[in-house]
């Protein structure tokens, strides 16, 4: 009887022993795989964040380029799909009336930019119609543009990111639409900026500043959704090589 009860004793010892292994081990392969989660989604996500920021002020001048820059968020313009063309009628001061060699991919209530390339010369402005080849803008422009310049006129749209810091995720507007979600699972989020020579330009930073930025350091804090101590920093510097 005794031998049975130290033979029992020591069958419970190494079974409890061999479930507490188990356990230990999957608890270690589940955080495991939760690591890999949150490196492969944060990679993936970012890369895509880091995209978009390349875009920043294509089409446009670095003059109107970036409205807003702050440490948790930035708003800037740019010729997202790529529709652009060109003016085949001199236009004077105040013209509302363009004739443009192709309307393709413009519409009424688009914003737009029209730009010398010549002399450096643009307007920001809005279309009221576009009708076979003629655009008409609500405001007209401010210069005249000769035919003898290179005129070409962008479609271009706003596009705001920012940081919500109690939904844990950066979102996205575009034309000031309702912001929407971009990245979930979001710890953190800094945004720096520089300009041609290196040199930090403080956040917020003012408008005088902003044609000024030609560098975005970027840093993301990525986590799990269930377990925050999960998680990841990732950082680059983006060059906004549409700002010269």
């Amino acid at each position: 009887m005794v031998e049975i009860m130290i033979a029992l004793a020591i069958s419970t010892f190494i079974l409890t022993a061999a479930m507490i292994t188990f356990y230990q081990q999957d608890d270690i392969f589940k955080d495991e795989v939760a690591k890999n989660n949150v490196r492969s989604l944060a990679r993936f996500n970012f890369n895509r964040f880091i995209k978009e920021l390349h875009m920043v002020g294509y089409g446009l001048t670095s003059d109107v380029a970036i409205t807003s820059a702050t440490a948790t968020g930035i708003t800037y313009r740019a010729n997202t799909d790529d529709t652009t063309t060109s003016i085949t009628n001199a236009l004077a001061a105040n013209a509302t009336s363009l004739i443009l060699s192709s309307a393709t991919g413009f519409d009424d209530n688009q914003s737009v930019i029209v730009r010398d390339l010549d002399n450096g010369n643009f307007d920001l402005d809005t279309v009221s119609d576009v009708t076979a080849n003629i655009m008409t803008l609500n405001t007209g422009v401010t210069v005249a543009y000769p035919t003898t310049d290179a005129v070409v006129v962008s479609r271009y749209r706003t596009i705001a990111f920012a940081f919500n810091n109690g939904a844990h995720q950066i979102t996205r507007s575009i034309d000031g639409a309702t912001a929407t979600q971009f990245m979930q699972n979001v710890g953190n989020v800094t945004f720096a900026y520089r300009d041609g020579d290196g040199t930090a330009i403080a956040t917020p930073v003012s408008n005088a500043n902003l044609p000024n930025i030609r560098e975005i350091d970027v840093t993301i804090l990525f986590q799990d959704s269930d377990d925050t101590s999960i998680n990841i920093s990732l950082e680059t510097e983006v060059r906004v090589r549409n700002m010269g």
